[in-house]
């Protein structure tokens, strides 16, 4: 089990298991899938989603703050500027 802790406090996180070969290989397969189909997207179409995706991220940011906080042991005030 692979045990992720915040930096800053050193407490646990959340725990993951550990992947097997098949299990990484199928990702692999699957985010190369995903590029070839992100690859074939016209640049307008791009450029649109990460709009969609910025103001997601804009409406949930205290939620987003809050995790990279915890994740990265940083300030709450220094991961709302990220």
């Amino acid at each position: 089990m692979l045990i992720t802790r915040n930096p800053a406090l050193g407490n646990k996180i959340s725990e993951y298991p550990f992947q097997t070969q098949k299990d990484i290989e199928l990702k692999v397969l699957q985010a190369h899938e995903a590029f070839e189909a992100w690859k074939k997207c016209h640049d307008s179409d791009r450029f649109e989603l990460f709009k969609r995706l910025a103001v997601i991220l804009r409406d949930d940011i205290e939620s987003c703050s809050s995790l990279i906080s915890t994740e990265m042991g940083m300030p709450i005030s220094d991961s709302r500027e990220e």
